[in-house]
């Protein structure tokens, strides 16, 4: 078996087999537990978050799901041994085995669990055909045509896919970008210390959560400038810097330029 990543795929000349998909609305509300034993899975797989939340934990890890959020399982690795739902929760899995037509070896696209956070609605739309044509054999090629595009739409969403620990963090930083909230709460919601998760965040993204902060903040002020809708004291406050001032400075530092000095160059 061998680790190939979901980027990387359209390399290799790939044997699909096995490819189910079901829906579930499952009557649980809770299954296994930490002390659980549990045997490898034999299949690559997706659960897909269709409605509902989800903590959902593994062997080495734990990750809180909601509606469109997808995990990726891979087939070896330790099965599930704690599921905590709501009432309303429900999935599609999707499972696959891949193999590298050249060797016969078989594939995975990692090797832990990870999460890919919001996937688009097109993705559900495919498990939703799926659904139809893995019922039949004439329609294999159907199946296989959906599939290709499931992960072509996982990449397109998820160029990097984070570490299943640190993109609770991540996830956060880029949808509340705008916002001055305390760095200790990335902490809480990793379920690590600051300095532990400092060192995880920067070792997946090449930065400090304030550094991809900043990094998101002036990549939106550009986008904003360009437009020329907005004056730039309008925009400094949109993205939750203090001042104009701090704003300019950060902008100048990290652009080259002033924000105004960059509008006119656009515009």
């Amino acid at each position: 078996m061998k680790t190939v990543s979901i980027s990387d795929i359209h390399t290799i000349d790939l044997i699909v087999k096995d490819v189910s998909v079901i829906f579930q609305t499952p009557l649980w509300s809770s299954l296994g537990g930490l002390g659980a034993s549990h045997s490898p899975r034999k299949l690559n797989g997706f659960l897909l978050i269709n409605s509902g939340t989800c903590h959902y934990g593994w062997v080495g890890g734990t990750a809180d799901l909601h509606a469109t959020d997808l995990i990726y399982l891979p087939s070896g690795a330790k099965r599930v041994v704690s599921v905590t739902c709501n009432s309303g929760f429900s999935f599609y899995r999707i499972s696959f085995r891949l193999f590298d037509a050249a060797d016969g070896e078989e594939i995975i696209f990692s090797n832990e669990p990870y999460v890919v956070y919001e996937v688009g609605q097109r993705v559900f739309e495919l498990c939703d055909k799926m659904l139809i044509t893995t019922l039949s054999v004439r329609n294999k090629l159907k199946t296989l045509s959906c599939l290709y595009e499931v992960f072509s739409s996982i990449n397109k969403k998820a160029e990097k896919l984070y570490s299943v620990r640190v993109s609770p963090a991540i996830n956060y930083v880029e949808k509340h970008y705008n916002e001055n909230f305390d760095m200790s709460l990335l902490s809480d919601i990793c379920y690590m210390s600051l300095s532990h998760l400092f060192r995880m965040f920067k070792k997946e993204t090449g930065k400090s959560p304030l550094e991809y902060r900043m990094e998101l903040r002036i990549e939106r002020a550009k986008a904003l400038l360009a437009e020329g809708e907005c004056q730039i004291g309008e925009i400094a406050s949109m993205l939750g810097f203090e001042n104009i001032y701090y704003f300019s400075r950060a902008f100048k530092k990290r652009v080259g330029m002033s924000p105004s000095e960059y509008k006119r160059k656009i515009i």
